[in-house]
């Protein structure tokens, strides 16, 4: 955490920005966060787009379970069990996933936007996952970044999609910024693919509302 906070000041103060709004969304919501709490005056706002506060509570209270429900699985005494870790407990479901071609459930609201989505980063290369693999079990991850929030004086946005099971629909309960605009949104957990008109709309509510 504190060498990918590094990267953004540095970037910044090299780009020769003053403050600027920065943004987040689903595991960046830990790193930008973490980057809040650090540098507090060089952010002018934080946009938070279906973003993770606390992995743990996403990843058991509704990965977990939402994955199971695709594939119908009701014995859940495996993915209950607190002696089998939670790499281990995704491991089986991505397998199981991927071989019933149902992962593009977890995210997308149809299979064509997985590709599409697949496709922007298919071209860069030597591009690889390797961050998100460690970071859902590094120590300065999986913490619970949401009692963090009340400390966070910068105005934020935080925009959820009341059907996004990869972060939890109700994964917004117990974030409180005091200077933020909540935002509830039909749509699942990549709005700027799926609800394009209504993620502009909270944009633009958010800018106004605090003269950004």
């Amino acid at each position: 955490m504190d060498r990918m906070v590094r990267d953004f000041e540095e970037i910044r103060k090299q780009l020769g920005i003053e403050q600027w709004v920065i943004m987040g969304h689903s595991f960046s919501g830990t790193t930008v966060t973490g980057y809040a709490l650090r540098h507090p005056t060089s952010i002018k706002g934080m946009m938070m787009f279906n973003c993770v506060l606390d992995i743990e509570e996403s990843i058991n209270e509704s990965w977990i379970p939402y994955a199971c429900s695709i594939l119908g699985i009701t014995d859940l005494s495996y993915y209950n069990n607190d002696a089998i870790s939670t790499h281990e407990k995704l491991n089986s479901l991505f397998r199981i996933l991927n071989k019933k071609d149902l992962s593009w459930k977890m995210t997308f609201a149809n299979k064509e936007n997985e590709a599409k989505m697949n496709s922007t980063f298919s071209e860069i290369p030597n591009w690889n996952s390797d961050f998100a693999r460690v970071g859902i079990s590094h120590k300065d991850y999986v913490v619970n970044f949401k009692v963090y929030t009340t400390q966070i004086k910068n105005p934020v946005l935080f925009f959820y999609g009341k059907s996004d099971f990869t972060v939890g629909p109700e994964h917004y309960k117990e974030v409180h910024f005091p200077n933020m605009l909540l935002w509830g949104s039909d749509v699942g957990h990549v709005p700027f693919m799926e609800n394009k008109e209504d993620l502009q709309k909270a944009i633009d509510c958010y800018l106004q509302k605090f003269d950004l």
